[in-house]
């Protein structure tokens, strides 16, 4: 079954991929999680390039992603694969991270003014000390 996520703006964020999976006889093997590359592979690791790696946990079959530095975007969605213990294997489902923008941090600001010197020009960044965490979002097309 598909997977979507929400992750934090270029930090790894770990996603339990067959815990909305089913299987008539509740019997997944989470050891057999790979996923889909572009030639059809199935895989343990895939780098999509500007982006980062999806890395496949060998033992859970939770799939990690982990952004190269600065990658703040949505990652391109990649596809998976899992077995039952009977060696059956599922359909394809996807697996999709979104990074939603978080508001911006304002925090407040002063300046120190020396009093009966007249008329003088104030001047100064009120954003210095405030913080502005965002992502961009890949659009969907369908």
């Amino acid at each position: 079954m598909n997977d979507n996520s929400n992750g934090i703006s270029g930090q790894p964020t770990t996603i339990n991929v067959i815990s909305n999976d089913a299987d008539l006889e509740s019997n997944i093997d989470p050891k057999t999680v790979k996923l889909i590359d572009s030639l059809g592979n199935e895989v343990t690791s895939l780098v999509v390039k500007g982006e980062g790696t999806w890395t496949v946990n060998v033992t859970t079959g939770a799939v990690t992603f982990t952004p190269v530095s600065n990658f703040n975007s949505d990652p391109t969605p990649v596809k998976y694969v899992v077995s039952d213990t009977g060696g059956l294997k599922s359909n394809q489902a996807t697996i999709t991270l979104d990074y939603p923008n978080l508001n911006p941090n304002a925090n407040p600001d002063s300046k120190t003014l020396t009093e009966d010197l007249g008329s003088y020009n104030v001047t100064g960044n009120v954003l210095t000390n405030d913080n502005l965490q965002y992502a961009n979002s890949r659009p969907y097309l369908g």
